[in-house]
């Protein structure tokens, strides 16, 4: 009885014990907290998202029109070797031919980074949702990322996708994006932990 109590007891710190925070934004009643700089304006859709709400991104010049999150120098450490990841949509008759679209930038007050690792020609003229997933790690970023995400001010998607028209201001294309995430790795105890709780569980049912 001893046996099994304490097996049940190790079981239940396993599932109770938290993990990081995921940050998950998906614009179902509003921006979250988002908005547009240089180049573009933000519209937030009340459906049309995967599923419910979006944020619609217009070109309105020749700047590349960024989606931003500002945390304020939030710590940001807990989402080194996780992952980022949103969903776009093409909602302007224009080819996604502008290299820029998705690049990811980090800033702080201990500095900046960067990524861009969408391939051209996404997201696809096709008019559905696709989505996207870049690894937080200082093989994509670089490796001041450590340093940036300890003190994060902004964080930006840029969501240019197409080239401006050669005689014209901008193509004015619009972007819809939804579902951006950020993905922790658990700590290595929580993954201790949780390895632990899937070993007692067949020993608890031979217990039984």
């Amino acid at each position: 009885m001893l046996h099994r109590t304490l097996l049940a007891t190790a079981l239940a710190t396993t599932l109770a014990t938290p993990a990081h925070a995921n940050l998950a934004f998906g614009f179902d009643t509003d921006a979250q907290g988002w908005t547009v700089q240089a180049g573009g304006a933000l519209v937030h859709a009340n459906s049309g998202g995967t599923p419910g709400g979006f944020l619609a991104f217009t070109d309105l010049d020749g700047q590349d029109m960024l989606a931003v999150l500002s945390p304020g120098g939030a710590a940001w450490t807990s989402y080194l070797g996780g992952t980022l990841s949103f969903d776009a949509k093409i909602l302007s008759n224009h080819m996604g031919n502008w290299h820029g679209f998705g690049e990811i930038s980090l800033s702080g007050g201990l500095g900046s980074v960067s990524a861009d690792v969408i391939p051209v020609g996404l997201p696809l003229a096709n008019g559905q949702w696709q989505h996207f997933t870049v690894p937080i790690t200082v093989a994509v970023f670089g490796n001041n990322l450590p340093l940036v995400l300890a003190s994060v001010g902004t964080l930006s998607i840029k969501t240019e996708y197409a080239i401006s028209t050669v005689g014209e201001p901008s193509s004015f294309e619009v972007l819809g994006l939804d579902n951006v995430a950020i993905t922790a790795v658990p700590e290595p105890a929580a993954w201790a932990l949780l390895l632990a709780g899937g070993l007692l569980l067949p020993l608890m049912r031979r217990q039984g």
